[in-house]
């Protein structure tokens, strides 16, 4: 008689008595993948016995996989198409065009950050005014430019001198309305009982619509101590 997997070109021929261990061993004999994976519509993967060793070793997505740049274990599916896009110890190339250095993935941001001539930085005069912002290779060049520089410079120093005289006459205005108003001094304002209402009214009065930046920072200095006479005031109340 002949085997039953003679579909699928089994050639053996053989007596009844020997089918069941021609059946045992024949590659023709349709298995189930042992790592259970799945075809194209996710119904399990089956293999005649002589490819299976095959897509065990080549092509199943759920056999045994080594990252070859971290030793991490998996699958092969895991490993390829997850963990490769994380790997620290993966070598991958620099994030900016241009730039052609390939590195291990964790040394990326310290390159980006510190080293890579592509990447965009600010002028390190940025303190004095110049807002400029050139890849690193090119920085070098701008930041010589003494005569841009002492420009800038000069404008910021001159603009911080119209800025103290500004914080100056403001200081006396702020002076004179918690004096006039409220009957508050900054000298004597930090142990004076206030109240929290009184407190509240000056904070909203209609007097304080100083607002410009130099003016703001007037204001977080009178709100500081402010706070500190409620603080004190709320320490001796009842």
């Amino acid at each position: 008689m002949k085997c039953h997997n003679v579909e699928r070109n089994c050639t053996w021929e053989g007596t009844v008595g020997t089918v069941d261990q021609h059946v045992a061993t024949c590659q023709f004999t349709l298995l189930l993948c042992p790592k259970q994976c799945k075809d194209d519509n996710n119904e399990p993967n089956h293999f005649i016995r002589k490819d299976l060793e095959d897509h065990l070793k080549k092509n199943c997505p759920n056999r045994d996989y080594t990252c070859r740049y971290c030793g991490k274990k998996g699958t092969y599916a895991t490993i390829t198409q997850v963990h490769n896009k994380i790997c620290q110890m993966k070598i991958v190339p620099c994030t900016y065009t241009g730039c052609h250095q390939t590195m291990r993935r964790h040394h990326i941001a310290k390159h980006v950050e510190s080293e890579c001539e592509y990447t965009v930085i600010a002028c390190k005069h940025k303190s004095i005014g110049c807002e400029t912002k050139l890849k690193r290779k090119d920085m070098a060049a701008h930041e010589l430019d003494d005569k841009l520089h002492l420009h800038m410079a000069i404008n910021t120093i001159t603009l911080l001198k119209e800025n103290i005289t500004q914080l100056n006459e403001t200081t006396s205005q702020l002076k004179e309305i918690l004096k006039e108003n409220y009957g508050i001094t900054l000298k004597q304002g930090e142990s004076m009982n206030i109240r929290f209402v009184d407190y509240q009214k000056v904070r909203k009065s209609s007097s304080f619509h100083l607002f410009t930046p130099v003016m703001a920072i007037m204001w977080l200095l009178q709100y500081t101590l402010m706070d500190m006479v409620l603080a004190r005031a709320h320490t001796y109340q009842y």
